[in-house]
């Protein structure tokens, strides 16, 4: 089964820059880079403004992160070495779970919600070392705001991955509370559980 293999330090960089490297990464042919022509790219992006790929493009070579080609309409386009970063800060997943985040659909249209913040939220639970997680949290270290993030895990808890498992629950903490015979509690965020599923 083709695999993709993603990298945290992605997260640093702007919505175009970031969908351009995941492009490539799923697209590539035996790690031999992406070959293709602008339409491509806007449909694999779901893009139509071309001029954002080609600016994408240009600021990635002048950061080192990738080797770009044109052939009269034909780009061909590779990661570098500082684009791939280190195996321990990689993440490598079956290609049928980026499609399955690529394809997500609310089922409210009020509740749409970007491909690639999900897939930026998703990177940074793999990575994350906190045990409680809040939505403001997770939106400061990505610079996204709170509700697109409160999207973001919705997507997550609703999409059914192969061989995965997106599991949440509630933390809630007791506060303290006088002249009351009764306890209140808060949630103060949640505990998050991605990981592979190993049944049969």
């Amino acid at each position: 089964m083709k695999q993709i293999t993603l990298y945290k330090s992605w997260l640093d960089l702007d919505k175009y820059q970031f969908k351009v490297l995941v492009m490539i990464a799923a697209l590539a042919q035996e790690k031999r880079g992406f070959r293709g022509k602008l339409k491509d790219m806007c449909n694999f992006l779901n893009m139509t403004h071309r001029e954002n790929i080609k600016k994408a493009i240009y600021e990635l070579q002048d950061k080192g992160l990738i080797n770009a080609s044109l052939d009269g309409y034909t780009w061909t386009i590779s990661l570098t070495e500082i684009a791939e970063d280190s195996d321990e800060n990689s993440i490598t997943i079956d290609l049928d779970n980026f499609t399955a985040i690529q394809n997500y659909k609310a089922a409210d249209p009020q509740n749409y919600v970007a491909w690639e913040n999900i897939l930026k939220v998703f990177i940074f639970l793999i990575f994350t070392h906190e045990d409680i997680l809040t939505y403001k949290f997770i939106a400061t270290q990505l610079n996204l705001s709170i509700d697109v993030v409160r999207r973001c895990i919705v997507a997550l808890d609703t999409i059914q991955f192969s061989g995965m498992i997106f599991f949440r629950k509630k933390v809630w903490k007791k506060s303290p509370v006088y002249n009351s015979k009764f306890p209140e509690f808060r949630v103060i965020g949640q505990r998050i559980t991605l990981g592979w599923h190993w049944g049969t």
